[in-house]
């Protein structure tokens, strides 16, 4: 959970300083292994969108974090922590000292924390960032980098572009147009509701389905990693959970946690996990949230622009 700018434990959009640690969906998690994935990073010159397909390595650390390789201002190398729940995109203070008068003002943005705070920072301009065939120009920036990585790289970056990631192989793929067609003909689609903030932060969310009659609309996040999902505390009386009194430990950070039975993606009930995590928490604005284990086998594609994901 990779919260420290903006969301559920940080800002979305803000520098907000230092970084709050909170528990993972996952008590047993280890600390990252990450599995690197190995390849070259092929970077040319594109403006709002890729000019053809183009396939990306992708790292996958222990617990289903992604990482990415990214090109900064056409100079600098940075590996970006892919987290569609970050709201905007961050580079690091190391960044930040190579770029130099590169780097733009921006102004200010405000950004609400996961319990509705709303916080205003500074962000900048970057004069360009790049992934694969996809180059950007003057890409708005926080300052912030998590642990193992010189930054997010935020759905904002990806409003024009449709993306698959393929978890299994450790791919991305920056698609085209016409592979795109190829792939609505056969896959599982899941509408999504875009939540933007402003011109350059977005968020998308999902209706999930627990068991036969209940659903949520929840914050997809894969900077949650693969086995998160929160819900509020009123969940619990909707799905008849009584909390024990056992001590929580780590997990306190919820009002109460448990596993599911049973966890599906309401347009795809195919789609699912079994014995599913979930962390009540006091506080959440939204409904839910989640991260993406019901893909960790498939190919998944995000399509901001037809507002969907596609499930293979």
């Amino acid at each position: 959970m990779h919260r420290g700018w903006a969301g559920r434990n940080r800002l979305r959009g803000v520098n907000a300083g230092g970084r709050r640690r909170v528990p993972v969906a996952d008590p047993t998690r280890r600390h990252p292994v990450v599995r690197q994935i190995y390849g070259a990073l092929a970077l040319f010159a594109a403006t709002g969108s890729a000019l053809g397909q183009t396939t990306i390595p992708l790292e996958i650390a222990d617990g289903g974090y992604l990482y990415v390789h990214v090109r900064v201002a056409d100079s600098i190398d940075a590996k970006l922590l892919l987290d569609t729940g970050a709201g905007i995109n961050t580079l690091s203070d190391a960044i930040f000292a190579r770029l130099g008068d590169r780097v733009r003002d921006a102004g200010t943005h405000t950004g609400t924390r996961h319990n509705g705070d709303r916080i205003t920072g500074t962000v900048w301009t970057v004069p360009a960032l790049t992934l694969g065939a996809l180059r950007k120009r003057d890409v708005v920036v926080g300052r912030f980098a998590p642990p193992n990585a010189d930054g997010l790289l935020s759905m904002d970056f990806f409003r024009d572009q449709p993306f698959t990631l393929d978890l299994r192989a450790g791919r991305l793929t920056l698609e085209s147009a016409s592979h795109l067609r190829e792939i609505e003909s056969s896959a599982a689609s899941i509408p999504i509701r875009l939540k933007p903030n402003g011109p350059f932060e977005l968020d998308f969310f999902v209706r999930l389905c627990i068991g036969d009659s209940v659903t949520a609309e929840a914050e997809f996040d894969t900077g949650a990693g693969f086995n998160m999902l929160m819900l509020q505390p009123e969940y619990m009386r909707r799905l008849g959970i009584t909390p024990d009194t056992k001590p929580r430990g780590a997990l306190e950070y919820y009002v109460y946690s448990t596993f599911l039975p049973d966890l599906h993606y309401c347009a795809a009930p195919a789609v699912r996990t079994e014995k599913q995590f979930v962390g009540f928490k006091e506080g959440l604005i939204y409904e839910g949230l989640v991260g993406h284990g019901a893909f960790r086998d498939r190919r998944l594609t995000i399509d901001i622009p037809g507002r969907r994901m596609l499930v293979q």
